[in-house]
């Protein structure tokens, strides 16, 4: 039997993480090769029932054009109330800004 009550939800948003930030990282080139993380944790306007599906698209990014670029975006730790967008970076790349879409798929 299908549960036929459960209305769709779809919540969407757009972040803008950068060098203004007192914890951005991903401008920063370490002397060794490690990864670069910058998390921002992102609260839904709403609560869904369950976990929903997060997709992640990247709109635009200021980088250092003398440099490979590399960039690499995940939802991680996904709960029914948010959660945390994590940039990522490697090795030389250099990054000022980096602009994402969001989109929060699941039931209300």
């Amino acid at each position: 039997m299908s549960d036929k009550s459960k209305v769709p939800l779809f919540l969407n948003g757009t972040i803008v993480g950068s060098v203004e930030e007192p914890d951005w990282v991903l401008v920063d080139v370490p002397s060794e090769n490690h990864d670069r993380i910058f998390e921002r944790y992102i609260r839904f306007d709403q609560k869904f029932s369950d976990k929903p599906i997060v997709q992640l698209s990247l709109i635009g990014f200021d980088i250092d054009n003398s440099r490979n670029a590399r960039l690499s975006l995940n939802a991680a730790h996904i709960t029914a109330e948010g959660f945390s967008l994590q940039m990522r970076t490697w090795l030389n790349t250099r990054m000022w800004s980096v602009e994402v879409a969001w989109l929060a798929i699941g039931s209300a």
